[in-house]
């Protein structure tokens, strides 16, 4: 932390150490990527820092062995608020972090059935009747086929996968459905 940074990041520990370190080095990662210099001079001579940055965090689980811990981070540059999701998901008999093709074996097969399931989950209004508006990645999905996986932003939770599409937007995606598509059994 500098004068010119101002950040707080919060997040668990949950008593296994390969999984703790992880979770605290994506944490130091998150403050080493933030800007090194972002100060300003107010009208009365005082500096103060442009730049700000909080991250808390939430764990979700699709049972005690495989849970997720969700970031909620916002970032501020001056007068622009920037809100993101990060998830990080693990497997604690494993003692190590997940990726999409260790929920998915056979990615390949199952990553083409991703975007009918998102956009079938968003396609339910909200209680207050908006819509969901779905990122170009699902929408456009044949054109970012090569990108997709790194796109998406998922927790684990205990009725299937919660996929972030917005700080705002959370789609369920059902733990049968995405058994049909080919995800790892014995996960939920």
């Amino acid at each position: 932390k500098s004068e010119a940074q101002n950040y707080t990041v919060y997040y668990p520990a949950v008593g296994v150490k390969e999984v703790d370190q992880a979770i605290a080095d994506w944490a130091a990662e998150l403050v080493a990527d933030a800007p090194a210099e972002a100060m300003a001079t107010g009208p009365d001579g005082n500096r103060f820092a442009l730049y700000e940055m909080q991250a808390r965090y939430s764990l979700s689980a699709a049972q005690p062995r495989y849970f997720s811990v969700v970031f909620f981070t916002t970032q501020a540059v001056m007068d622009r608020r920037e809100n993101i999701i990060y998830t990080l998901n693990f497997d604690l008999k494993a003692h190590k972090a997940m990726e999409l093709k260790d929920i998915f074996p056979d990615l390949d097969k199952s990553l083409p059935q991703l975007p009918a399931l998102i956009t079938q989950a968003a396609a339910s209004p909200r209680a207050d009747g908006s819509s969901i508006t779905l990122p170009y990645y699902v929408e456009n999905y044949s054109d970012y086929k090569d990108e997709f996986a790194s796109f998406l932003t998922v927790a684990f939770c205990p009725e299937g996968l919660n996929v972030y599409l917005s700080p705002t937007d959370v789609v369920l995606l059902r733990k049968d459905d995405l058994r049909a598509a080919g995800a790892r059994v014995g996960i939920w």
